[in-house]
C-alpha cells in the first residue's frame, strides 16, 4: 500500500515540475513590453502594420496586422540554456473578420537548437494547416475566423499541432530545416505573405513537447473556441473558487479542483472565475444573476458561504459540488451540520477503489448516456477516498422538498452506506420545511472532494468516475436550460388514436432536453398575445390552426423570439415570413409511400451556430431530415436570397417527389427588418421557420407529425438555443462598422502636404523656422462610432500619430502627420580650397577670405 501511495506522490511532483514551465503572454501589453519580454525579429513592416492592444467584453487582446506582402514583422524569445530536444507553443487567437485580403494568420515558429532543426505552422484563411518544412495539410474543421486554440510541438525532428485541446493532432510531420538556435518565434517573416490575427493569449514550454493529454493549460486561460461547442454544452458559468497560494497544488498554477474545471472547458461551456471577497456585499450576488450557470467549487472557505438568504436572491441556477456548502449552516439545503470524513489517512485507503452510487430515477435528465446497472439501478461514482454529509437518503422523501437523485451504496466505509450524494431544488420552494430557505432558482448539489487528515493534507478533489463527469455535464445544461421559460402552442384538442397531442413527441423530445415547457394554446389581438412576452421563447408547434395565425400584426408586435415549425403559418397570409400562399401535400395517401425512407436536406450555411454536432456530408453538404412523408411550402430557396430578407438555413434536395427539391425547410429572419421587401411585416424579434409534419388525404388520416432524424432533432435543439441566446424585445447589435478612417484632419500650424484624403495615411507639415511648438491636430472621424487615440510627437522634427479605431474595435487606420521645421541658416559648416590657405581660418561668421598662391600659379 505504502508503495502504490508514494509512486503516485511521485507522478504528482513529476507533474508538478512540469507545470512550473508554463510561460504565458496574456495580451495585455505588447510583446515587447511583457514579462517576460519578446524581442523584435526580422522587423521591416509595411506603412499599414498595425500591433495594438485592444479590449473586446472587457478582455485584453493583441490586434496583429502585416498587409503589406514583402513587409515583416515578428516576436522571439531565446532559450540558449535550455538543454532538452522538445517544445510546445499553445496560441489562442482568431483570424481578423473584415479583411479579406490577407494570405495567413500569426505564424508560429520553433527552432529546435539542439536537435539543429526547425519549422513554422502555417494557418492559412482558406481554413488549413499546414508546416513550412515537414509540409502536409489538414482543415481547421471550421473557420479560422473563429476562436481556435492551436498547440504546436516539436520533439527532435517530429513536429505536431493539435486544435482546441483536441487530443489527437490533426497534422504531424518531420522537419530537417537546420537552425542553431534555441527559441520561440511569432509572427510574419516571410517576406512574401500577408499577415493578420488577433491574439488573446500565448502560452509556451521551452523544453518540453506536451499533448493537451499530457499537460493540460493553466486554468486562468480562456479555452473557449469556436461559435457553439459541437458537443451540445454551451452557457457562461461562473466558477467560484479560491486562488490563493494555497488553493493550489504545491510549486504550481493547478487549482486543486482543476479536473472538473477543464471537463467544463473542453466541454464548450465559458467558465469565468470569481470568489465573493465581500459574501455579504449584495452587487456580488446581482453579478451572478448574468451568468447562465453558477457553479460552486469544492476549493472554497465554507465560511464565506454564511449568507443563505442573500444566496436565495439568486435567479440563476447554482450547482454545489461540496457538501460543507449544503449544510444547515450555509446555503441551507439539507438539514444537517455534518460532514463526515470517510478516511482519515489516504494512504490507508485503496486508490483504485469505486464507491458506487445508488441512483434514485435512472429516467432524470442528469443520467443521459451514464451506465446504471439495470438490475439495481447503481452507478460507479466516487473513486479512492471521499467526504460525505451525513444525511440519510431513506428520510429525504419525508424530510426535504428536494429531489433525491443518488446517494451512497456498495460503501467501504459501512457508515457512509445510505447517506445522500446528489440533489436538486426547485426555485419557490422551501428547501425542507421550517428552513425558511426558498431560492429563487433552481439548486443542484453533487459531492466531489475531500482532504484527508495527514499534517500536510492529501486532497482528492477529482474524484469522479468518467460516468459522474457524465452525470455533471447532464445537470450543467439541464440547469442552465431550466432557467429558460419556453411556451409551446398547441390544441389540446387535437389527439392520436391514443390520446396523445399529435406533436407529443417533439413535446417530449424538449423535456427530455431538459427543458421547462408551458404548454398552452392562444391567438388573437396583440393585447391577448401579450402575455408572451414574459416567456424567453415561443414555439408554434405544427398541431395548430392556421386560420388562428392571421394577425401578423399582432405577432410582429411581439418581442420575444418566435420559432413556427408549419408551413402553413409562415405563408404571406399569416405570420408573413414567405411571399407564398401555397403548401404542398408531398404525398396523398401515406400507405403508399415507405416510412423508413429519409429525405435530406440542403445545408446552405454549415457554419451556423444551428448546425453544431449535425452530421453534414462535407462533399455536398448534405444531412438527413425528413422521414416518410412531408408537407413543405412552394417556395424556391434558389429565388430566396432575390425575395426574402431572411437567411436560408435548410432546403430540400434528394427527394423521392421531385417536384419537392430545392423548396425551402428552414430559415432564420432579424428583429426590425422587413420580411421581404414589401411585406409591410417587421417582427419585434428573432423569427425561425422550421418545416415539422404533414397528413395525408385518405380517410382517416394519417398524421406524420414527429418526422424528424435525430440531426434535424439536433437542428431544433440548437436553434431553440440561438434563439434564446438572443436579447428579446432589443434590436440586435447591428453588425460594428469597420470604417477606421477620418472625414477630416487639420494642424493648427502649417500645411498638411498633400493635401487631406481620408485614404492617405501619411503627410508632412513644413514648420517656419524657429518652430519650437507641436501643432495641435484636430479631426472628425467618418463614422461617429469610431474612436481616436492621438499620440503627439514629443519634439520637433517628430511624428504625431492618429490611431482610429473602427466600432468592431478590430479595424485600425494610423494617419501620420510629419512634422518639419524649414531652417534658416544659411552658413557653411566648413570651406577649403585645392591649393593655398584660407586668411582667416575659417570660421561660419566670417564671409572674405584670401588665399595667397604661388607665383606662375
Amino acid at each position: 500500500m505504502k508503495k502504490i501511495y508514494f509512486l503516485f506522490l511521485l507522478l504528482m511532483g513529476m507533474s508538478i515540475v512540469h507545470a512550473q514551465q508554463w510561460r504565458v503572454y496574456d495580451a495585455s501589453s505588447l510583446p515587447t513590453e511583457s514579462t517576460p519580454a519578446w524581442s523584435p525579429s526580422c522587423t521591416s513592416p509595411g506603412p499599414d502594420n498595425v500591433d495594438s492592444i485592444i479590449s473586446l467584453s472587457s478582455n485584453d487582446l493583441f490586434y496583429y496586422l502585416s498587409p503589406d506582402v514583402g513587409g515583416q514583422n515578428s516576436y522571439k524569445i531565446d532559450y540558449p540554456d535550455t538543454l532538452g530536444m522538445q517544445m510546445t507553443l499553445v496560441v489562442r487567437m482568431k483570424g481578423i473578420p473584415n479583411v479579406d485580403t490577407l494570405n495567413r494568420l500569426f505564424d508560429l515558429e520553433l527552432r529546435n537548437g539542439n536537435a539543429l532543426v526547425r519549422d513554422k505552422l502555417l494557418i492559412g484563411y482558406d481554413d488549413t494547416l499546414s508546416f513550412e518544412t515537414a509540409g502536409g495539410r489538414a482543415y481547421v474543421g471550421s473557420s479560422v475566423k473563429d476562436w481556435h486554440i492551436y498547440r504546436f510541438t516539436i520533439d527532435s525532428a517530429s513536429v505536431a499541432v493539435y486544435v482546441d485541446e483536441n487530443e489527437t493532432p490533426l497534422l504531424t510531420g518531420t522537419t530537417n530545416k537546420s537552425t542553431t538556435d534555441i527559441q520561440v518565434k511569432v509572427g510574419d517573416c516571410s517576406g512574401s505573405y500577408s499577415n493578420g490575427a488577433i491574439i488573446d493569449w500565448m502560452a509556451w514550454l521551452p523544453d518540453t513537447a506536451a499533448s493537451p493529454a499530457a499537460m493540460p493549460l493553466p486554468n486562468d486561460l480562456t479555452t473557449q473556441t469556436g461559435m457553439l461547442s459541437a458537443t451540445g454544452h454551451f452557457g457562461t458559468v461562473y466558477y467560484i473558487v479560491r486562488q490563493n497560494s494555497s488553493n493550489y497544488f504545491p510549486n504550481t498554477n493547478i487549482l486543486l479542483d482543476h479536473s472538473i474545471i477543464d471537463s467544463l472547458k473542453k466541454a464548450g461551456y465559458d467558465v469565468k472565475f470569481t470568489y465573493p471577497s465581500d459574501p455579504s456585499d449584495p452587487a456580488f450576488y446581482a453579478m451572478l444573476n448574468t451568468a447562465d450557470l453558477v457553479v460552486i467549487g469544492r476549493n472554497v472557505s465554507s465560511g464565506d458561504f454564511q449568507e443563505p438568504d442573500l444566496w436565495a436572491t439568486v435567479t440563476s441556477p447554482v450547482l454545489i459540488l461540496s457538501g460543507y456548502i449544503v449544510r444547515n449552516s450555509r446555503l441551507n439545503l439539507l438539514n444537517s451540520n455534518s460532514l463526515v470524513r470517510e478516511a482519515t489517512l489516504a494512504d490507508s485507503s485503496n486508490m483504485g477503489r469505486i464507491t458506487q452510487a445508488k441512483v434514485a430515477d435512472p429516467s432524470d435528465v442528469a443520467f443521459k448516456g451514464v451506465t446504471i446497472n439495470g438490475a439495481d439501478s447503481t452507478m460507479d461514482y466516487l473513486t479512492w477516498f471521499y467526504d460525505y454529509i451525513a444525511y440519510g437518503a431513506d428520510s429525504f422523501p419525508t424530510t426535504n422538498n428536494g429531489k433525491l437523485l443518488a446517494s451512497i451504496i456498495n460503501a467501504d466505509t459501512a457508515r457512509a452506506e445510505g447517506n445522500v450524494l446528489a440533489a436538486r431544488w426547485m426555485p419557490g420552494v422551501e428547501t425542507y420545511p421550517g428552513s425558511g430557505t426558498t431560492p429563487m432558482g433552481y439548486r443542484t448539489y453533487i459531492q466531489m472532494g475531500a482532504d484527508d487528515g495527514h499534517p500536510s493534507k492529501y486532497f482528492h478533489y477529482d474524484q469522479y468516475t468518467a460516468e459522474s463527469y457524465k452525470m455533471i455535464l447532464n445537470e450543467a445544461d439541464n440547469l442552465i436550460r431550466h432557467g429558460e421559460k419556453i411556451t409551446f402552442l398547441t390544441r389540446s384538442d387535437n389527439l392520436d388514436g391514443q390520446g396523445k397531442l399529435l406533436d407529443q413527441v417533439i413535446l417530449d423530445s424538449l423535456t427530455n432536453a431538459g427543458y421547462d415547457l408551458n404548454v398552452t394554446y392562444i391567438s388573437g389581438s396583440s393585447e391577448v398575445l401579450a402575455p408572451l412576452n414574459n416567456s424567453d421563447l415561443v414555439i408554434i408547434g405544427r398541431n395548430v390552426t392556421s386560420g388562428d395565425f392571421t394577425n401578423p400584426d399582432s405577432w410582429n408586435a411581439l418581442d420575444v423570439p418566435v420559432l413556427e415549425m408549419s408551413a402553413y403559418i409562415a405563408r404571406g397570409s399569416r405570420l408573413g415570413l414567405l411571399n407564398s400562399e401555397k403548401v404542398v401535400r408531398e404525398i396523398a395517401n401515406a400507405d403508399s409511400s415507405n416510412m423508413n425512407r429519409i429525405t435530406q436536406a440542403k445545408v446552405w450555411d454549415p457554419s451556423d451556430p444551428s448546425f453544431a454536432g449535425v452530421n453534414i456530408n462535407g462533399a455536398d453538404s448534405t444531412m438527413d431530415y425528413l422521414t416518410w412523408f412531408y408537407d413543405y411550402i412552394a417556395y424556391g430557396v434558389d429565388t430566396f436570397a432575390a425575395t426574402n430578407n431572411g437567411k436560408a438555413l435548410a432546403s430540400i434536395i434528394n427527394a423521392d417527389t421531385v417536384r419537392a427539391n430545392g423548396n425551402l425547410l428552414a430559415a432564420r429572419w432579424q428583429p426590425f427588418i422587413e420580411t421581404w421587401p414589401g411585406s409591410g411585416h417587421i417582427p419585434n424579434g428573432y423569427r425561425s421557420y422550421i418545416q415539422m409534419g404533414a397528413d395525408d388525404g385518405s380517410s382517416p388520416k394519417v398524421f406524420n407529425y414527429p418526422q424528424f432524424t435525430g440531426d434535424s432533432y439536433q437542428l431544433i435543439l440548437n436553434e431553440i438555443h440561438f434563439l434564446l441566446s438572443t436579447q428579446p424585445g432589443k434590436a440586435p447589435a447591428a453588425e460594428p462598422s469597420t470604417d477606421a478612417t477620418l472625414d477630416s484632419l487639420k494642424v493648427s500650424d502649417g500645411t498638411l502636404d498633400p493635401a487631406f484624403d481620408s485614404a492617405v495615411t501619411s503627410y508632412t507639415v513644413w514648420l517656419a523656422p524657429g518652430t519650437t511648438t507641436v501643432p495641435t491636430v484636430t479631426y472628425v472621424t467618418s463614422d461617429a462610432n469610431a474612436t481616436v487615440e492621438v499620440v503627439d510627437a514629443g519634439s520637433l522634427p517628430g511624428t504625431t500619430i492618429v490611431r482610429v479605431t473602427a466600432q468592431d474595435g478590430v479595424t485600425i487606420v494610423n494617419y501620420l502627420v510629419n512634422f518639419k521645421v524649414l531652417s534658416d541658416d544659411a552658413t557653411l559648416k566648413s570651406l577649403t580650397v585645392s591649393s593655398g590657405t584660407l586668411d582667416p581660418a575659417f570660421s561660419a561668421s566670417v564671409t572674405s577670405y584670401s588665399v595667397e598662391l604661388a607665383s606662375g600659379t
